[in-house]
């Protein structure tokens, strides 16, 4: 048996669709809007482990991605992000909304 090939494009589509479904879940759960669930999780190093395809992340369910996501977040902490930052991950939400790319093209986080 030969070895499948996966390229970057496909693991992007995993990824983007195990996001989407781990969201819907989360917000179906905890009630909490999908805006900020959406800020949280992409401003939360789940997000970086999720599109850093070394970790294989991408490969799992919605289920283990909001055990990593639950794990990496503290509810009570501080988010220090500069006005500009917060601007740019709203915008990038409402674009999302739109259907203007996916969120990995818009949500761009620095270290």
């Amino acid at each position: 048996m030969s070895e499948v090939i996966i390229d970057d494009s496909q693991r992007e589509m995993c990824a983007v669709l195990v996001m989407r479904t781990m969201l819907t879940d989360y917000c179906d759960d905890t009630g909490v809007s999908f805006n900020d669930t959406f800020f949280r999780f992409v401003t939360s190093p789940a997000y970086k482990m999720l599109f850093d395809y070394s970790t294989g992340l991408w490969m799992e369910g919605p289920d283990y991605l909001r055990e990593v996501f639950e794990d990496t977040i503290n509810p009570t902490s501080d988010f220090n992000f500069s006005e500009e930052e917060i601007t740019r991950i709203k915008k990038s939400v409402q674009e999302l909304k739109a259907g203007n790319g996916t969120a990995h093209d818009l949500i761009e986080m620095t270290d």
